[in-house]
């Protein structure tokens, strides 16, 4: 995918190049890594509360997953068409 900003101020043009350089990567590779860091800082807040009532909630990662593959199971069952005998 190919995203274009367009009117930015030159200065910042300029500090981005330097930025880029000084971290031996390319301008497409540094403009790449700031906003794929942005992306992740505001899904982490977003995130946060969930998180949180999730720790305080006492549940375990583990007995987390067994509830989940246990419901997974029930949807398969519920939506496998059952099969007529002759």
């Amino acid at each position: 995918m190919t995203l274009t900003i367009e009117d930015l101020d030159p200065g910042a043009l300029k500090e981005l190049r330097r930025l880029a350089r000084s971290n031996k990567q390319t301008l497409t590779e540094y403009a790449r890594g700031v906003l794929l860091a942005h992306l992740d800082q505001q899904i982490d807040k977003l995130l946060r509360p969930v998180r949180e009532d999730f720790k305080r909630s006492g549940l375990t990662e583990e007995r987390f997953h067994v509830i989940i593959e246990q419901a997974r199971g029930e949807v398969h069952r519920a939506r496998k068409p059952r099969r007529r005998i002759r």
